[in-house]
């Protein structure tokens, strides 16, 4: 059954995600990235466009958004397929400092750093009314200037995009 989980609905992939989850004692970091990992494993050969749709269930039915973005950072081929109109979508209610980091450490910088979004959207968050998206746009440099995590190691970026 495993071998085909690709083959199954993504609200199906998602409702079953969504049920280890709940099945845990302890829902904390380990345990949800426990579960997402084995996920990861079982999806490795799938499209990137049905990791997309578990990963939108996964946030708008069942909120477990740490979960979503983590998988399609570690597909593959999602995240090259996360673009603005995708971010947009993703970052929707970001509202707390959690998800914020989570969503920019995770999905918003590395897509900036590979080239699928520019300069331009995060000038544009980091001029928005909305604190978060501000956020946003300060933690996403984050995947441009850490090294460790595939960055130039150069703030030049940071200061040329108004992000300083």
């Amino acid at each position: 059954m495993e071998k085909e989980l690709w083959r199954r609905s993504p609200p199906a992939i998602a409702a079953e995600i969504n049920a280890r989850i709940q099945d845990l004692t302890v829902k904390n970091t380990p345990n949800l990235r426990a579960i997402r990992r084995r996920y990861s494993r079982l999806l490795g050969e799938a499209n990137a466009s049905l990791v997309l749709a578990i990963a939108r269930e996964l946030l708008d039915r069942y909120g477990w958004r740490s979960v979503a973005y983590e998988l399609i950072f570690h597909h593959q081929n999602a995240l090259q397929w996360v673009g603005e109109p995708e971010l947009e979508e993703f970052g929707r209610g970001i509202d707390t400092w959690w998800s914020v980091d989570s969503f920019a450490r995770t999905l918003s910088g590395p897509a900036w750093r590979q080239g699928s979004v520019g300069d331009e959207l995060m000038l544009r968050w980091a001029r928005s009314g909305d604190r978060w998206w501000r956020r946003a746009a300060l933690v996403s440099t984050v995947a441009l200037n850490v090294r460790s995590e595939g960055g130039a190691g150069d703030g030049d970026i940071t200061e040329c995009c108004g992000l300083e």
